[in-house]
């Protein structure tokens, strides 16, 4: 006969308890206010960048297509699960209620992760502070992985809580499912699940502390094996992402503006705790939570290494990208994080209920969870009203009133162009860009049709006059007839002299002006442009990369040498190759072959090089310093990578001519003559020059 007490002590650390009635009434009054927070005007503003991002990849008609599609650095595991859901509808709202679900479900999960360590009183204080923080209502109305990874990193919690208990396969296996799919949705949380499989081998030797002071024990058929069995299957399960996230890495690397301090990680927590919205917000939220971290471990030390590895998240998301010096580092990384501070912060509100005496407990709690409310309340509220530029309307009125003769423009701002393209696909053959001013046959065409020229910017106009504005909430559309076009006017639709802002914006709008600039070959310009936005932006590498091309294009090659060596330590690794290229370029017209030459070898070295391309101006190169041998090597190196390159084939002839081989020559440019291509006019005319010397 087994002894009855300790199969009560083996009993499951989950949903075992019985709620009383009014803890339920409570909880689903916590739920239905966070809904009320969550769920109305979903739709109310237009989609933004990162959402965006996610739903035109979560668009693709297959989901190898939505995998192909999905824009560095974000993983594959949000689009996938967006394009299943977009099955339903594609619309703003419905694509943002599958995150307000989710983080509704998140403080169901939060409490039944809790309320069996110390009773449903914490559970409902860590539910309370969950519903009402601003960072979780934000990522609860967006388009993004946070708030479903946020659900499913607390659903596996619940399991692993249940595997402990109960050893089970299912249990265990449920454990690594869950785990791996919190990291395809995203992977800076899963240092967590280490954590938990760490302290795994803590419950082996001590068991977990209970509400009531006591231990469970583990049961008698606890056995590591299982667990080790699923660490491993969740290691196997996430092997390919993890892959995936190592390549996407290197879009992360050397694109901070300054190096990443503590400070930094300092002023995103207070950010995570709301301090975007009100100033005494984070600090009553680190109130509780060190409070909660003084008493949980005389609660439950297993618990309180739980939380406090889940907490430690946030610092290895921060040691990551200070190691990567990356600008992508931003609080919203921590949102999954965010209800272990949570727990913490309920232990430190329970504490203070405790204080109090017994018999008025339950009266303090309910003036502490009003008081923490009315703390909390008006930042939550601040984010439910936040107000968003209107990219949407914007983008229906050009699809609405474009004509077949009417043209529109986007200044790149923000990446405005973006944002409004995608409420106005219908009419994208319709957009130019700021050089189709500078194109006088262009122009004339739109004028002779009848055509109308809009413009979409940010900013009004300084003057309006003759103007035509409609403004969408901060995005403004303006036009007016085409005779009225005058230089004027072309600086106020596109910014000319808008160039005091600061930040990023200014400096691409300043890009913007000497892309246009050195269209019509006003080197000068253009180059003081370039270079001022450079100065003022110098992590962006999109700018660092036009700088120099702009340069070598004005025949100022000194400085576009020094420009593409600068662009190549910021741009992405796979466009390093050709910043190498293109520096090779420069140092040629430098009459510097041999650098030249050494330029593009360095590049072969580099990610994803275009190794034809490389081969084929390495061999260039070598013909310059009169390498006969070498070239041939290169121009054969080409033709192994592509067997109908022209290109290789000419100068496979040429370097046989100049050795005094003419048969062979000839063979080389008949070949290349019979191939279609931009090369095969060259070809032509090699074989007849030498047909004509032979002849002679």
């Amino acid at each position: 006969m087994s002894d009855p007490s300790l199969e009560d002590s083996r009993s499951s650390v989950h949903l075992k308890s019985t709620l009383a009635r009014h803890d339920i009434l409570l909880l689903l009054l916590v739920l239905i206010a966070a809904a009320f927070l969550r769920v109305p005007q979903l739709d109310r503003e237009s989609l933004w960048g990162d959402e965006i991002v996610h739903a035109r990849a979560a668009k693709m008609a297959t989901p190898a297509e939505v995998i192909r599609n999905v824009q560095p650095p974000h993983s594959v595991g949000y689009p996938l699960l967006l394009h299943f859901w977009m099955k339903i509808s594609s619309a703003d709202l419905h694509l943002r209620a599958l995150s307000a679900l989710a983080g509704i479900a998140s403080l169901g999960l939060v409490f039944m992760f809790v309320r069996e360590f110390a009773g449903p009183r914490v559970g409902l204080f860590a539910v309370l502070l969950l519903a009402l923080s601003a960072s979780h209502l934000r990522f609860s109305r967006e388009v993004a992985p946070y708030m479903p990874q946020t659900a499913t990193l607390l659903a596996a919690g619940v399991v692993w809580l249940r595997a402990l208990s109960t050893n089970s396969w299912r249990s265990w296996i449920g454990f690594a499912l869950l785990a791996a799919g919190s990291h395809y949705l995203h992977p800076l949380a899963s240092t967590t699940f280490v954590v938990w499989y760490t302290l795994t081998l803590v419950y082996c030797r001590v068991g977990i502390q209970t509400r009531d002071g006591g231990f469970q024990a583990p049961p008698k058929s606890f056995t590591l094996p299982r667990c080790l069995s699923s660490f491993v299957g969740f290691l196997l399960l996430i092997s390919p992402q993890v892959m995936e996230n190592l390549e996407r890495a290197s879009w992360y690397v050397g694109s901070a503006a300054a190096p990443l301090t503590f400070r930094m990680y300092r002023g995103e927590i207070l950010r995570l705790f709301g301090g975007n919205w009100l100033e005494w917000t984070p600090w009553l939220w680190l109130l509780l939570t060190l409070l909660g971290l003084i008493v949980l471990p005389r609660i439950s030390l297993f618990l309180t290494l739980a939380a406090l590895g889940w907490c430690a998240g946030t610092v290895s998301v921060w040691v990551a990208f200070k190691t990567a010096q990356s600008h992508f580092f931003d609080y919203h990384y921590f949102i999954s994080h965010l209800p272990a501070f949570a727990i913490l912060a309920a232990f430190g509100l329970d504490q203070l209920v405790k204080w109090a005496p017994s018999k008025i407990e339950r009266p303090v709690a309910a003036v502490l969870a009003v008081g923490i409310s009315l703390g909390l309340a008006p930042s939550a509220w601040l984010e439910f009203g936040r107000d968003w530029p209107d990219y949407r309307s914007a983008g229906r009125f050009l699809k609405d009133h474009l004509r077949p003769a009417d043209r529109y423009t986007i200044r790149r701002e923000d990446n405005l162009d973006f944002m409004v393209n995608y409420y106005c696909p219908g009419v994208a053959d319709r957009e130019v860009d700021a050089r189709f001013l500078l194109n006088p046959e262009a122009w004339n065409n739109m004028e002779r049709e009848g055509g109308t020229l809009y413009a979409v910017t940010r900013f009004p106009p300084e003057t309006t006059s003759e103007l035509k504005l409609s403004s969408f909430n901060r995005v403004f559309v303006i036009w007016q007839d085409p005779q009225l076009y005058t230089e004027e006017t072309f600086k106020e639709l596109f910014g000319e002299g808008k160039s005091t802002r600061p930040g990023n914006e200014n400096a691409m709008n300043l890009l913007e002006e000497a892309r246009v600039y050195a269209k019509a070959k006003a080197w000068d310009q253009a180059c003081d442009r370039i270079i001022h936005a450079a100065s003022m932006a110098p992590h962006l590498h999109a700018i660092l990369r036009v700088k120099a091309e702009i340069l070598l294009d004005a025949g100022r090659f000194e400085e576009a040498a020094e420009a593409f060596e600068a662009a190549r330590s910021r741009v992405p690794p796979r466009e390093r190759w050709w910043m190498s290229a293109s520096k090779a370029k420069a140092l040629s017209q430098l009459k510097r072959p041999r650098e030249a030459l050494q330029e593009l070898i360095r590049a072969l070295d580099d990610p994803q090089p275009n190794v034809l391309y490389l081969n084929l101006q390495i061999g260039e190169a070598h013909l310059v310093l009169g390498e006969l041998v070498e070239a041939d090597h290169s121009f054969q190196a080409a033709l192994k990578i592509d067997p109908r390159s022209a290109h290789a084939l000419v100068r496979r002839g040429d370097v046989a001519l100049a050795q005094g081989f003419p048969a062979i020559a000839l063979g080389h440019y008949r070949e290349a003559a019979r191939i279609d291509g931009p090369d095969q006019e060259w070809a032509k005319t090699r074989l007849k020059e030498v047909e004509r010397a032979r002849n002679r």
